[in-house]
């Protein structure tokens, strides 16, 4: 709201900016240059990137193999997710409570023949699924194995037995 007085203030710091004698303008500069700094400070004290989905979809990268299924619990975060995920991955809906039937329905036909499964966890997963119904579903068709907890997103690895994800070094795609 107050950006159409912008131009009249910034004429104003510069009128009396011009105003001050050479040896003051450097401490008035300076003073502005403080006050301004400090303002910025506060603004951002609070605001730092959490681009939690970069750091899991590296761990998928490092472990996951062609042929395992990936599941986004819930998809609200879709966007994100595969602005750095490129490859192929189910989604449970954003906005739909997860049931014990459900979860089967809607993972049973991904999960068929897989050897491994990659379930992201998402903050919204806990509002919609607090039960964890997807979660048990797929752990009654495969056992896990390991589980990354990245920021307040949470990537379980199920594979069947014998089956070995070892980290390697696909290429990075940027």
């Amino acid at each position: 709201y107050l950006l159409l007085f912008a131009p009249a203030v910034y004429v104003l710091l510069a009128w009396g900016l011009s105003a001050l004698s050479a040896r003051w303008l450097l401490a008035g500069a300076v003073a502005l240059t403080a006050l301004a700094s400090s303002g910025l400070a506060r603004h951002y004290s609070q605001r730092y990137l959490e681009d939690d989905y970069q750091s899991v979809v590296a761990v998928l990268r490092a472990h996951a193999q062609p042929g395992d299924v990936v599941f986004l619990h819930s998809d609200s975060d879709w966007p994100v997710f595969v602005y750095y995920y490129d490859g192929a991955w189910t989604g449970i809906p954003y906005g739909e409570a997860t049931t014990a039937a459900s979860a089967a329905a809607r993972m049973a036909p991904a999960l068929s023949g897989r050897e491994a499964a990659w379930l992201v966890v998402t903050p919204d997963a806990v509002r919609i699924d607090h039960s964890g119904h997807a979660e048990a579903y797929v752990q009654t068709v495969l056992p896990r194995r390991a589980e990354w907890v990245i920021g307040d997103k949470r990537l379980a690895m199920f594979a069947a037995e014998g089956v070995e994800r070892p980290a390697h070094a696909p290429p990075m795609a940027l």
